[in-house]
């Protein structure tokens, strides 16, 4: 509405068929609020978001979260940016275990980096580091996250621009799993090109 305040808002629906199982359909729902306040050169937004999950038409998944979002520019051409968010899990679906109970509080922390180039500053390089705690009721699922990612946006012509990025997201779940009686860590590779 000004130059000191704006809002963004967005909603999201997701929905999968299974063919062949015949079951795991998914629908997901997923609405945004994110109102920021513009200063001489830094944004403050405060992100809130609502997701709800269903499989094969039973609810699964209540999601909601609110955050703080601190972008800062440092020159013309590099932003700083700091990220807190705190989210709710409901899993509706009943629980065979105690220790199976996801229900949980997230907590997530970033920082990152962006370094603007090319004519009107249409490209970017940007890094992320994000640790994140779910800290769920059963205590085979709580674990610790820690993310590193690299994103850029390259523009070929006036017309084209080509997005690349590659994650590493690594999770160490604090507890001895209760069921298979080990120590789980995950290692999760992403890359996409747009």
């Amino acid at each position: 509405p000004n130059k000191n305040f704006g809002a963004k808002a967005g909603y999201s629906f997701y929905y999968g068929k299974q063919f062949e199982l015949g079951f795991y359909d998914m629908m997901v729902n997923d609405l945004s609020v994110q109102p920021a306040f513009y200063l001489d050169k830094v944004m403050v937004s405060f992100p809130v978001q609502d997701t709800n999950m269903g499989i094969d038409s039973k609810l699964y998944l209540n999601m909601s979260g609110v955050g703080n979002v601190d972008s800062i520019m440092l020159d013309s051409r590099n932003m700083a940016q700091l990220t807190f968010m705190h989210k709710r899990k409901y899993f509706d679906w009943p629980v065979t275990r105690d220790n199976d109970d996801r229900d949980a509080r997230e907590y997530i922390w970033s920082v990152g980096w962006y370094y603007f180039f090319a004519k009107n500053y249409e490209g970017f390089v940007a890094a992320r580091y994000m640790m994140n705690y779910d800290d769920t009721k059963g205590k085979n699922w709580t674990y610790l996250g820690n993310r590193m990612s690299v994103t850029s946006t390259i523009p070929v012509s006036k017309k084209i621009k080509w997005s690349v990025s590659g994650e590493y997201f690594r999770q160490d779940f604090v507890k001895t799993n209760s069921s298979y009686e080990k120590h789980r860590t995950d290692d999760i590779i992403t890359v996409s090109s747009l």
